[in-house]
């Protein structure tokens, strides 16, 4: 707050910033020219967690020259525009009452195992933060009779952070990341400028400043439904791009792509026979994956002669593709729930109920699709469920 008159009482981690009434006006003057009053604690290492006096929140909400609030500490810095302020003002029941901002910066080996896992390939270099605003309620002898934690703003909230970009993460690009507690995704496009990421959310909550193979592709949205899928899948070498700057989420799948994600996700063992199709010639690009396919009989031709590599593969078709590479595993589960279960060949019945059983395959809105054509990023959900699904099985036959 500049050269206001503010009382800051530290303890520990925490901060509280007192403002006496007569010094607001002042403090507010101050912060015109920016529009946004900062509280600014970052000269104390230790301090993430910042108190502030309802008086404050109260006199920028109402003044008609300032209409943000920044929080700046060591940690990071935090700015509510005038909505987001707002909302904390709307929890605000009376003059006692305090509001408590907090940037926590949160070590890793904190990070429950199940938020950890779908970032594993960056953990090492991933910065952690935890935002929290906390209204504390107090009856006029300072006793605290009750808490009301703000997770969803009706505004803006502009996030910074420090994040210390490694060396070795070439061909990654900078993003953030909000982590559910169910550990699912949804990430952020962030600006970085002298060492500080920056990004905004409209709810607080743990998020994390990553390196991205995915968003390093400029046809690849940070925000469609298949990010955590092509991020997984890129980071495990189960897909790569049509090329260095374009992924092609929309392009639909061909058998001879299909085959070489199999063959990708194999780890490309070595084939010492050629394939038997007419229509496969020795030295294509996807020659080997389909000679390891046939000679595991992971897919199987349309006929004696015919592999047909150019030919479009359903959803379907890659469910079994995927059943048949996991060994036609017996199956429990069911697809009768679904809308469009008797679009279902007969011969991927069995196929699709394992993919749903085990959750390589959900569908959307309670529609399967199975006739319709894959996409490379549908094809990356399959491949990363796969995946995963593997993985935990392994870890559990450990334990």
């Amino acid at each position: 707050m500049g050269e206001q008159n503010i009382e800051v009482t530290v303890d520990k981690d925490s901060a509280t910033v007192t403002v006496p009434e007569k010094d607001l006006e002042d403090a507010l003057g101050a912060a015109a020219e920016k529009g946004v009053l900062e509280v600014d604690v970052s000269n104390l290492e230790d301090v993430s967690e910042v108190t502030i006096s309802q008086n404050v929140v109260d006199a920028v909400t109402k003044s008609e020259d300032v209409s943000g609030l920044t929080l700046k500490t060591a940690s990071g810095d935090i700015t509510l525009d005038g909505n987001a302020l707002q909302t904390v003002a709307d929890a605000v029941t009376s003059e006692h009452d305090e509001v408590k901002l907090s940037v926590k910066t949160i070590d890793p080996d904190d990070i429950p195992t199940n938020q950890k896992y779908p970032i594993a390939s960056v953990l090492n270099h991933a910065v952690f933060i935890e935002l929290s605003a906390d209204v504390i309620h107090k009856d006029a002898s300072g006793k605290v009779t009750g808490t009301d934690a703000i997770h969803e703003f009706n505004g803006e909230v502009t996030v910074s952070v420090p994040y210390e970009q490694p060396e070795n993460m070439q061909g990654r690009q900078i993003i953030a990341c909000y982590i559910a507690d169910d550990g699912s995704i949804t990430y952020f496009n962030v600006t970085y400028e002298n060492g500080i990421a920056t990004f905004t959310t409209v709810h607080f909550s743990r998020f994390a400043i990553v390196e991205s193979y995915a968003a390093a592709f400029e046809d690849i949205d940070v925000s469609k439904w298949y990010m955590s899928s092509v991020e997984y899948a890129l980071a495990n070498g189960l897909m790569a791009g049509e090329s260095a700057t374009i992924f092609a989420p929309d392009e639909k799948v061909s058998r001879a792509m299909a085959v070489q994600l199999l063959y990708n996700f194999s780890g490309k063992p070595e084939t010492t026979g050629t394939a038997t199709f007419a229509d496969v010639e020795t030295g294509k690009w996807y020659a080997p994956a389909i000679a390891w396919a046939e000679d595991k009989a992971v897919v199987a031709g349309y006929s004696k002669d015919v592999f047909a590599p150019a030919d479009l593969v359903t959803r379907e078709q890659l469910a079994t593709m995927l059943w048949q590479y996991a060994g036609r595993p017996e199956t429990a589960g069911s697809i009768d729930t679904y809308e469009d279960a008797a679009d279902v060949s007969s011969w991927a019945k069995e196929a699709l109920c394992w993919a749903v059983e085990n959750g390589i395959m959900q569908g959307s809105a309670n529609y399967l699709n199975p006739k319709a054509t894959a996409s490379r990023a549908e094809a990356a959900a399959l491949m990363t469920n796969l995946h995963q699904t593997q993985a935990k099985q392994e870890t559990t036959a450990i334990d």
